[in-house]
This record gives C-alpha cells, sequence and structure tokens, in this order.
C-alpha cells in the first residue's frame, strides 16, 4: 500500500514538472518565431490581403502580392495626421509586416532552396535572390537561429561563393607559380560543397582548377625562362647574368620538384644551359 503511495505521489510530482515545463515553453516556435495576431482594422486587413493574395500562392504570385501589400504598409505608416500624429502606431506598423512577412518568408526560402537544386544557373535571377534575401533580412522579423533567418542568410551568401569560385576557377589559366598553383587548389576545394556542387558547370570547372592551374604555370614559367634566355646579353657584366640564371633555374626547380616536368619546361632549360655558355664568352671578351 505504502509502495502504490509513493508511485502515485512520483507520478504527481512528475506531471506537476511537466506542466510547469509546458506552461513557461508555451506559444515559443523554435522554427519560425512567434506569428502575430491581427487586433486593429488595418492589421486584419494586411491579414485578409496577406491570406488572399500571398498564402498558398506560386513564388511569383507571392512576391506580387507581398510587394504590393508591404507598398501599403509603408504608405500608411507614411502618413501624418493633422494633429502631427502617425497615421499608423509603430507597433502596428511592425505587427502589420510581421503578418506579411511569416506568410510570405517560407515560400521564398522554399524557392530559393529548390533555385539552388537545379544543374545550371543564370546571372539575372541569382542576383535577385541575393537582394531580396538581404532586404528580408533587413526587416529584421526573422528570429536570430531560426531556419528563416538561417536560410535567408545562407542564400546571400551561396550567390557571393558562386562569383567567388567561379573567379577561382577562371583564374587557373593565368597561374604563374607554384605558390599560385596550391593556393587555386586550396580554395577549389572550399568551393568543392553543396549546394555550389549542383551547379554542373561550376562543379566541374573546380574540379579541373588545380590541373589548369599546373598547365598555365608550367607555360608561364617556361616564357618566363625564355626570355631570361634570349636577354643573356643585356645585363651588363656576367654576374649579374648568373643572378638572372639561377632565379630562372630556381623557377623551374621549385615546379619539377613539385609536379615534375614537361617538354616546356625541360625546352627552356635546355634554352637557359645555352645562353649561359653564350654569356659566358659574350662577357669574357
Amino acid at each position: 500500500m505504502k509502495t502504490a503511495i509513493k508511485i502515485i505521489l512520483i507520478a504527481v510530482v512528475l506531471a506537476a514538472i511537466a506542466a510547469a515545463i509546458l506552461f513557461f515553453t508555451k506559444g515559443v516556435d523554435t522554427s519560425e518565431g512567434e506569428k502575430p495576431i491581427a487586433t486593429t482594422a488595418f492589421e486584419k486587413q494586411v491579414e485578409r490581403r496577406t491570406a488572399a493574395e500571398v498564402a498558398g500562392k506560386t513564388y511569383e504570385e507571392a512576391r506580387s502580392g507581398f510587394e504590393s501589400i508591404l507598398g501599403d504598409i509603408r504608405t500608411e505608416s507614411a502618413i501624418t495626421l493633422a494633429d502631427g500624429s502617425r497615421n499608423l502606431s509603430e507597433a502596428e506598423e511592425d505587427k502589420a509586416k510581421r503578418i506579411l512577412f511569416y506568410e510570405y518568408a517560407p515560400i521564398f526560402a522554399r524557392y530559393a532552396e529548390g533555385y539552388f537544386q537545379k544543374a545550371s544557373w543564370d546571372d539575372e535571377p541569382l542576383k535577385a535572390l541575393r537582394t531580396e534575401a538581404l532586404e528580408l533580412a533587413a526587416m529584421n522579423i526573422a528570429e536570430k537561429q531560426t531556419p528563416i533567418a538561417q536560410t535567408l542568410a545562407s542564400t546571400a551568401q551561396n550567390v557571393d561563393d558562386y562569383y567567388a569560385a567561379w573567379q577561382v576557377a577562371r583564374s587557373a589559366s593565368g597561374c604563374t607559380s607554384v605558390a599560385g598553383i596550391k593556393s587555386i587548389a586550396a580554395s577549389a576545394q572550399k568551393y568543392l560543397k553543396a549546394p555550389l556542387t549542383n551547379n554542373t558547370a561550376l562543379a566541374s570547372a573546380l574540379r579541373g582548377a588545380e590541373s589548369e592551374a599546373k598547365r598555365a604555370a608550367a607555360r608561364n614559367i617556361a616564357a618566363q625562362c625564355n626570355r631570361v634566355a634570349n636577354g643573356y646579353a643585356g645585363h651588363g657584366n656576367y654576374s649579374a647574368w648568373v643572378s638572372a640564371y639561377n632565379g630562372a633555374m630556381e623557377k623551374i626547380r621549385q615546379y619539377t620538384s613539385a609536379y615534375g616536368t614537361n617538354s616546356e619546361l625541360s625546352a627552356a632549360q635546355s634554352a637557359l644551359n645555352r645562353a649561359d655558355n653564350n654569356a659566358l664568352n659574350y662577357y669574357e671578351y
């Protein structure tokens, strides 16, 4: 009997704890924040229009409705009455914007996430996504660390990363040194991540960036060395020539030590050695 009473008492205590937790967390939405309830006539008007022009619509339709309603909110809030007071209080303006935002932002977020799943992206919609994500974030309605806030931030970052990644990939063709190869390879690897890898052209360019940088660096080093070899007679004395010769040979050594040699570099090295013989004779007399 005593055991049964103890069990009942424990159950009561646990139920009380659970009730307390529920009481203190009631109404907290950890995903998107607490949605406002319209109370004034204007707020209810915004709520009705939002339900009709934004809720359940495609992104394009919802965006049109969002811009129209937001424009009206801003117009009403800018009106000053005869006594100098605002037509809408700051609190009413803020709540109206929240009613609209909480219906539209998830639609935008789904559209943005869907766009980044595509295999090819275009400049105009990308830049529009970035601009809109920043504008929505600037409304300061999405609570920090919520999915909506994170999506707005990641949308803008994805667009920035896309263009930065292309800059890395395209820079490979102008690489001139071993250090440059390593930098390009590291940067390309950094951008080989979702959702950038969904873009097939970009992913391919990033994966080939290191190889392209190696080819470009070898080509450029060989060209630099050939210029040094061809200009052996323009150094004033043999000592100055030797300094230029050693600098050129060091570039070849650095490359071949890291990645091996090729026909261009072998030919450049031979040209430098011939030039050294020519320089020795040239500066001796």
